[in-house]
């Protein structure tokens, strides 16, 4: 999901990420959620996909799960 990223906008409990679809396809993304929900049990993922806009990932969780995030997906 990394490479897909092209922008990250800061929530209060996580991070909505802006992802380009040239990027990354739908079933590769699918996929790396199905992945990530076996193993981050304390991830909350909800995507938003629509033809008038990017497609955008939102992860939340508890406290402590920002810098996870951030770890994981370093700002470009």
């Amino acid at each position: 999901m990394r490479r897909g990223i092209v922008y990250a906008q800061d929530l209060p409990d996580g991070y909505v990420y802006e992802l380009a679809r040239k990027k990354i396809s739908l079933p590769e993304l699918a996929e790396w959620i199905a992945l990530e929900s076996l193993c981050c049990l304390f991830l909350t993922f909800q995507l938003e996909v629509a033809q008038t806009h990017p497609t955008r990932l939102a992860l939340r969780g508890p406290e402590g799960v920002k810098a996870i995030l951030r770890q994981e997906f370093p700002e470009k």
